[in-house]
């Protein structure tokens, strides 16, 4: 049951970030906006009979019956995934309005068209991206690297690596059926009860490991702006150890050399230790929640590493160089370190400043990217 009176301050207060007016109904795909809007930040109400001021013009007896008709039809074929909504008939004033009552969704909401709509102070905008995947973060596993990939397929399995990782925790793994190694996966939680192996999973014990955003984008550029033509460049996909790898000789390739004083030879103007730490970092600490690369950029007077996703939880910058560790993907790294150099104890950034104390951190949350800059 509305009540008339919150209703009467909604109309005299405007439209706001949980009210919406209408006129009348309009096209079905922008009505379809306006609900997901809601669905998709912290519900509200549509409102229709009121025009943009507030005033309650009222709906005539045909224009409520079409209303509520087409209202239906958008709560079924217009929204992704249908919905069922609160729709009340109000007569306030004399005057009749039809009131929408939208609860925030406990999904991520879109239209027919495939656009995800959020309520952004009196209308509504589309979601971007990161936004989208964040909030379908929310909704799956409570970490990136337990989401499920695809269903197992042992052919793609290195079975030589899962049977000599196995044999390092004291078990045996000789002559096992593909059912016994997915039931070795599962028991390490790298696959699933439902027979789909997880992120963690493909990117350790696949031989090869594909998917659209799990990679690295690699560039190196002359000067000091990406504007300029670039010398090289990798898309570098595959499996964890062979990300790091490919990684790894991208940046020996790259990277200038700088002589050592008092002898005749040259050495990386980045020690290899805090190379393969920035690199494992981000690796192992980026969020697979969201399919967006690692970008390794190489200029003539920085090389910049930028992970998807911001530190976790309550980190900072400050907590992480004091050894804070707290990890987003910890199937990953409880399993990453017989193929990564990782410890996994919480070192690797004063490692990093140890070896190369030029090195700054910067957590974009509203990037959703965590940038890590060395200067040569």
């Amino acid at each position: 049951m509305i009540n008339k009176q919150e209703l009467s301050e909604r109309l005299s207060t405007g439209e706001d970030s949980s009210t919406e007016f209408k006129t009348s109904l309009g096209n079905l795909e922008s009505i379809a906006g306006e609900i997901t809007a809601f669905l998709n930040f912290q519900g509200g109400w549509l409102i229709f009979g009121v025009d943009d001021e507030g005033a309650a013009v009222g709906l005539k007896p045909d224009e409520k019956k079409s209303i509520l008709q087409q209202l239906d039809n958008v709560m079924q074929d217009h929204i992704r995934p249908a919905v069922s909504l609160t729709i009340s008939n109000v007569l306030l004033n004399e005057k009749l309005l039809i009131v929408v009552e939208v609860e925030q969704g406990q999904g991520i909401y879109s239209t027919k068209q495939g656009r995800y709509y959020i309520r952004a102070g009196t209308a509504k905008r589309e979601m971007r991206r990161e936004e989208i995947e964040r909030k379908a973060l929310t909704l799956r596993p409570a970490y990136p690297d337990e989401l499920p990939i695809e269903p197992y397929d042992d052919e793609k399995l290195n079975r030589p690596e899962l049977k000599a990782y196995i044999g390092t925790r004291g078990f045996e793994l000789s002559s096992a059926t593909p059912e016994q190694r997915f039931d070795a996966l599962r028991r390490m939680n790298l696959a699933g009860n439902d027979g789909q192996i997880n992120v963690a999973g493909a990117l350790l014990f696949y031989k090869e490991m594909y998917r659209a955003g799990f990679e690295i984008k690699a560039v190196a550029y002359p000067g000091t702006d990406s504007g300029d033509t670039f010398t090289d460049k990798a898309t570098i996909s595959g499996n964890l150890a062979r990300q790091y790898k490919q990684a790894e000789s991208f940046l020996f390739r790259n990277l200038p050399q700088r002589p050592v004083d008092g002898f005749n030879t040259s050495k990386l103007a980045i020690a290899k230790e805090a190379l393969q730490e920035v690199l494992v970092n981000a690796l192992i600490h980026r969020d697979y929640g969201i399919t967006s690369p690692v970008r390794i950029l190489v200029f003539s007077d920085r090389l910049e590493i930028v992970s998807p996703g911001g530190l976790p939880n309550h980190l900072d910058t400050d907590k992480i160089k004091n050894g804070t560790n707290i990890s987003r993907n910890p199937t990953l790294s409880g399993h990453a370190h017989h193929i990564l150099p990782y410890s996994g104890i919480g070192t690797g950034i004063q490692r990093i400043l140890k070896h190369h104390p030029d090195t700054r951190f910067e957590d974009k949350r509203d990037d959703f990217i965590f940038l890590v800059t060395m200067k040569l």
